[in-house]
């Protein structure tokens, strides 16, 4: 591969990329992650297949703290990791 060729597969893999936003506050300027990404603005994180899963709709996007008030007030202690990731993988499933 010549290296124009390989600069504008780098490019076009790039350009092809998802974009995320806040779904809290719009902003686009994200710290990203592998699965997940940060609002600086708003100071919550969220998943990005949440945000997949429900592209059309903001509002059906909860972040990982208001779900951990979620499962908090359904009495799901976040001191035992198992049962709390059990709930997070269950919800995620369900929403």
């Amino acid at each position: 591969m010549s290296d124009h060729s390989k600069k504008y597969s780098e490019v076009n893999s790039i350009s092809n990329s998802k974009t995320y936003h806040c779904p809290r506050c719009g902003t686009e300027s994200i710290m990203e992650y592998d699965d997940s990404f940060d609002c600086p603005v708003c100071r919550l994180e969220f998943s990005k297949a949440s945000c997949d899963r429900h592209e059309d709709d903001d509002s059906a996007i909860l972040s990982y703290e208001e779900l951990d008030g979620v499962f908090k007030s359904l009495g799901v202690d976040p001191k035992h990791p198992e049962k709390h990731k059990k709930y997070f993988e269950d919800w995620e499933e369900d929403f």
